[in-house]
């Protein structure tokens, strides 16, 4: 009869600490067959114990090694490579095969002929896999025993199995992988896989539930024995189902043609993991919190907590603690990447109709992200039909930089670690800002008439400098980004954000927004660009040539109204959007309402990785969009309201002071014309040539008043011989003595 296959009990003690060679199986040796016998130095011998016509000796004790554990929920699935049970000299590992031999009623003497092949896993047999060919010839104590190491079992069964130890080729092995590689593979199986496959299911489960009006339905299906196309027996994975008021635990049997999380996309709920999985989520309870988490600071310890809380208290509660705040924050992040795909699909399907239906030139209209982005500012049909020679601008937008948005660098040096989301976002890539910045810098050279580069004198220059600006720099240090620059348009919708890493506000961030801007809208469209230093960045374009000119006539600068009053007054009477033709009553302030919205993002975000930072303020950023898309109606009659009670009021003050609106335009352009005028040259020593102009008047002075004086001592100790000229003399000195006090 086929002998069994003895077992040894395994070790339960486990350290996930200790190497991949450390974690080794239990090893059987048959007494009289191995071809490593009792002279291996290498393995220690045991008392060996007869029973029957064969005879075993244990080499590796229970004791000796430490159990390899499998995932949770993986025994069919997950089969990794069988660990080294000894590493001999030379690196040579030393493992363990499980073998298939047949077994004939033969005598010891006809079994030389008669070679068992070993069994190999998806490559070729070779003299490594194989260490009794003879290739690797090795030496055999046992007399007794033939080429065929399984002979001794020859009691006519028809095939028997054990197991034999072989040397493994170390370029074979699995690399060991640890949690971070883990996490980024199950990341990208998410991304790639899961979250694609997904995308027609839950569309129909919207369909088929009027938009989730419908509750979700908990079915079993471990028992469900259909047909397969792939053509596995598949796995049951028990899954516990997370609804508003309960948990269901629940039976799937997956294969590959059928997964887990589409059986339970389905059912109405969300898996947390994409392959071996133990929970998920309603999509009604994930909906919720998607909506809850834009509308105050996202939590979701605390929201996991309360609900396993409120679960526990009507008696469902999860087997492990803790248990659910990792799996369920799994879950709400692929199911919101699931919703934006979603969204971002149907908004590309309604973009083609429109191609189609109607004639949107290339370089005619705007293009269909900023016609997605604000209807009311690039969705018109022909924007050029409503233009009039009065009008000075077709769009305004506004550019503002908020420096509270900051993220905090990793101590540990962890950045790696959060891969990118696989949605669309509003912010511009960091290439395209480094483009940016690498054409602003300016390039080193040597001037005409000097020894030494410009870099050298400009490092002299500011090693002078205050250190206020040293401190600044010094942010840098323990933040990675600085902080937020936004482009809107004049109804505070979001075109573009750019991420900051700079300690200060560099120009090369607007010029990036307004470059990105140039690239979505006709040749021909004029923009307003507001900003808190619109002076000082038209002279940066007009100076340094950084655009083309045909490009730059097309914008008009000017300042945001809180920040005006912060500029000198010729630079308020020419950039004050309220003095400057085209602007009307936008105050560019849009930027501040922005951060105002995202504010209770500050705390959360600052120890946040990268990625996920940008993902949470672009969903706060769809949200306030979709948030004044749909107050859009109120807000033009809000505006329009406003705009005829500040008509009413400037036409009333205008007839009240009975002057003609001609004169007045007249006279506001002379003002401006005298504000602006040049101021006259000024020298540097014209200052000291004064004072010292000063002194000497006040000598002068000074003596005349001595002169006169003497002239009246004279006249009073009766020492006038000629009184006439006397008189003469006494009156040209006090001429001249008040001629010069005038003058002083």
């Amino acid at each position: 009869m086929a002998v069994p296959r003895p077992r040894i009990r395994k070790s339960k003690s486990t350290s996930p600490s200790k190497s991949r060679d450390d974690r080794i199986r239990p090893a059987i040796f048959p007494s009289q067959s191995s071809a490593l016998g009792g002279n291996n130095p290498f393995l220690p011998l045991l008392p060996s114990t007869s029973s029957g016509s064969s005879s075993g000796s244990v080499l590796v004790q229970s004791d000796m090694f430490t159990g390899f554990r499998r995932p949770r929920n993986s025994r069919s699935f997950y089969l990794p490579k069988e660990p080294p049970v000894l590493v001999l000299p030379g690196r040579q590992h030393f493992v363990q095969q499980e073998q298939v031999v047949p077994v004939l009623k033969q005598s010891r003497a006809d079994t030389g002929s008669q070679r068992v092949k070993p069994r190999h896993n998806g490559h070729a047999p070779s003299s490594i896999d194989d260490p009794f060919s003879k290739d690797n010839p090795v030496p055999n104590d046992n007399p007794f025993s033939s080429d065929d190491p399984f002979s001794i079992f020859n009691d006519g069964a028809e095939h028997s199995t054990d197991t034999i130890f072989t040397f493994a080729d170390p370029s074979q092995q699995q690399p060991q992988v640890n949690g971070c590689q883990k996490r980024i593979n199950q990341w990208n199986r998410w991304a790639t896989e899961v979250i694609p496959s997904l995308l027609p299911l839950f569309r129909a489960h919207l369909h088929e539930t009027s938009n989730m009006r419908a509750p979700a339905v908990v079915e079993d299906t471990s028992r469900d024995k259909h047909s397969c196309s792939c053509l596995s027996n598949g796995r049951v994975l028990q899954v516990a189902c997370v609804l508003f008021d309960r948990i269901e635990n629940i039976s799937l049997r997956t294969c590959k043609c059928s997964t887990a999380p589409h059986q339970l996309m389905s059912m109405g709920f969300f898996a947390c993991a994409p392959i071996a999985l133990s929970l998920a989520v309603d999509l009604h309870v994930l909906q919720f919190v998607k909506t809850l988490f834009v509308r105050q600071t996202p939590n979701a310890t605390a929201w996991c907590e309360a609900l396993e809380v409120f679960l526990a208290e009507r008696g469902h509660t999860l087997k492990s603690k803790d248990s659910l705040r990792r799996r369920f924050n799994n879950a709400y992040h692929w199911y919101c990447i699931l919703v934006l795909q979603n969204n971002d699909q149907v908004s590309k399907v309604i973009d083609v109709a429109h191609l189609v239906n109607g004639s949107r030139g290339e370089h005619q209209q705007p293009s269909d992200y900023l016609h997605a982005r604000c209807p009311l500012c690039f969705g018109a049909c022909d924007w050029q039909k409503s233009r009039t020679e009065e009008q000075m601008v077709d769009c305004i937008v506004c550019i503002d930089a908020w420096f509270t948005q900051k993220q905090s660098k990793n101590p540990r040096g962890t950045e790696g670690h959060d891969p990118s989301n696989p949605s669309q976002m509003f912010f511009l890539p960091p290439d395209f800002v480094a483009k940016m910045e690498a054409h602003t810098a300016d390039d080193d050279s040597v001037e005409e008439g000097m020894q030494v580069p410009v870099s050298v004198l400009d490092g002299c220059g500011e090693s002078f400098k205050a250190a206020d600006e040293k401190r600044e720099k010094a942010s840098t240090q323990f933040f990675a980004d600085t902080g937020l620059i936004a482009l809107l348009c004049r109804h505070d919708r979001v075109l573009w954000l750019a991420n900051m890493t700079s300690a200060g506000e560099k120009q090369h961030y607007a010029l990036a927004l307004i470059q990105q801007l140039c690239l979505h809208i006709p040749d021909t469209m004029r923009v307003g660009l507001l900003y808190d230093i619109g002076c000082q960045l038209e002279r940066s374009l007009c100076k340094w040539n950084f655009f083309d000119h045909p490009l730059l006539s097309r914008f008009q600068f000017a300042i945001s109204v809180f920040h005006a009053y912060g500029h000198q007054w010729p630079c308020q009477v020419v950039y004050h959007p309220r003095k400057r033709p085209g602007f009307g009553l936008s105050d560019g302030e849009g930027c501040e309402r922005l951060w105002s919205a995202l504010k209770p993002l500050i705390a959360p975000l600052r120890v946040s990785g990268f990625h996920q930072r940008m993902f949470v303020l672009d969903m706060q950023v769809r949200h306030l969009d979709a948030k004044s898309l749909s107050a859009f109606g109120i807000w033009l009659s809000r505006r329009w309201a406003h705009c005829q009670a500040r008509k009413r009021a400037a036409n009333t003050g205008l007839r009240s002071c009975g002057i003609e609106e001609g004169y007045l335009h007249d006279q506001w352009v002379s003002q401006v014309e005298h504000q602006t005028k040049p101021g006259p040259r000024q020298s540097k020593t014209k200052v000291e040539e004064e004072i010292g102009r000063i002194l000497e008047l006040e000598k002068l002075v000074n003596a005349h008043e001595a002169t006169i004086r003497q002239l009246e001592i004279q006249l009073m100790s009766n020492q006038v011989d000629n009184y006439p000229s006397f008189q003469l003399e006494m009156a040209d000195a006090r001429a001249q003595h008040d001629k010069l006090s005038e003058s002083l």
